[in-house]
């Protein structure tokens, strides 16, 4: 105003890029497995830190790609939500992100123990077990035949005249990642 010169002053505006996190997308893995989290992916952060919902562990929470072992807990669960939270620099928000790890129970085969019968008679395999599977498939190195080979409980009759040992073997095929099982029994086969 008036004869007064201008004055000037500056301030400097600092812009703070945000900070991302990717926790992954969901997974699932076979029961007694570890999780690599190899697909997470974050920027622009001060630091990390990995959670579960579950009572499993990780490697190293505190980087981006640890691995995660699930608990018993987490394995009768079925499933457990890995967080990743991404602490942000400046005046910026935190960011979490999530992918839920589903556990898929491993495949177990007992197809029974060795057993013998009498060449007229057949012989329905009542002891064998299995768990964890899709499907199960009955094969025999017999010449006789199975009533159904994929139920858990066939009755095998011999083919006439069979005599010796018939090797009879279960398989169980696995759910998600988990492998197949197998397992063997004998029976034996006695002349009258």
């Amino acid at each position: 105003n008036g004869s007064c010169g201008d004055a000037t002053d500056q301030m400097s505006l600092t812009i703070t890029e945000q900070a991302t996190a990717f926790a992954g997308l969901d997974a699932e893995i076979c029961e007694g497995s570890v999780y690599a989290l190899a697909d997470a992916t974050a920027s622009s952060y001060s630091g990390l830190l990995w959670t579960s919902s579950g009572s499993g562990s990780f490697n190293n929470p505190s980087i981006l790609n640890p691995e995660y072992t699930p608990s018993a807990a987490d394995i009768s669960d079925g499933s457990v939500i890995l967080r990743l939270t991404a602490y942000a620099n400046g005046s910026c928000v935190d960011v979490v992100d999530a992918m839920t790890l589903s556990i898929t129970e491993e495949s177990h085969a007992f197809a029974g123990v060795d057993t013998e019968i009498c060449e007229s008679n057949s012989y329905t395999i009542n002891d064998a077990t299995a768990s964890g599977y899709s499907s199960l498939l009955w094969t025999t190195t017999g010449s006789g035949s199975l009533d159904d080979p994929t139920i858990l409980h066939p009755t095998y009759t011999p083919a006439t005249g069979e005599s010796g040992a018939v090797v009879f073997t279960l398989t169980v095929y696995g759910n998600g990642s988990c492998g197949d099982a197998t397992d063997q029994m004998s029976l034996t086969i006695t002349e009258q």
